[in-house]
């Protein structure tokens, strides 16, 4: 069994510093792709000491996180070599599935939108729902009702077992 981690809104609150910025003026999605992704990657922007949990995990851990644009892309792995976080790194273009990229079947995937684990779940993949605040809600406004939920990384040295017990 994998785990998989996803970046924005799990492991930095990349969404918060982006929503401040964007004016609503054009599309955000090329707002996104445009931004100073070097900038944004700062320390206080750390989710609930998830790097901590990450270095100190017994699972099999990778970061699974969509990409705008190779900048990004670029900015989140030097960010994660720089501070020591050598986990394997998979980069998914925006308009692709995270499970069209890695196996999901029998893995699981901690993310904080709900539509990138509906998609992990029909593959046959194991979803929990994070959310820094421990709110059952999403970015988008969308309610989790399916998966179970968590607000920090701990299960990562603690266990996921009672967390996937939860599944139903």
């Amino acid at each position: 069994m994998k785990i998989y981690i996803d970046f924005d809104g799990v492991l930095l609150d990349t969404d918060k510093v982006i929503d401040l910025e964007f004016d609503g003026i054009g599309e955000r999605r090329e707002f996104v792709k445009n931004y100073d992704w070097f900038k944004l990657m700062r320390d206080d922007l750390i989710i609930n000491n998830a790097f901590e949990y990450i270095n100190n995990s017994r699972y099999d851990v990778s970061l699974l996180s969509k990409i705008s644009s190779m900048c990004e892309g670029q900015a989140k792995i030097n960010y994660l070599r720089g501070n020591n976080i050598n986990i394997d790194i998979n980069l998914v273009p925006t308009l692709i599935n995270k499970c069209d990229v890695v196996n999901a079947y029998n893995n699981i995937l901690i993310d904080d939108k709900i539509v990138n684990l509906d998609s992990w779940e029909k593959s046959g993949g194991i979803s929990i729902f994070f959310n820094k605040d421990g709110k059952n809600i999403d970015i988008h406004g969308d309610c989790n009702t399916k998966y179970p939920m968590i607000s920090d990384l701990s299960c990562l040295s603690n266990g996921v077992e009672s967390i996937i017990k939860k599944r139903g």
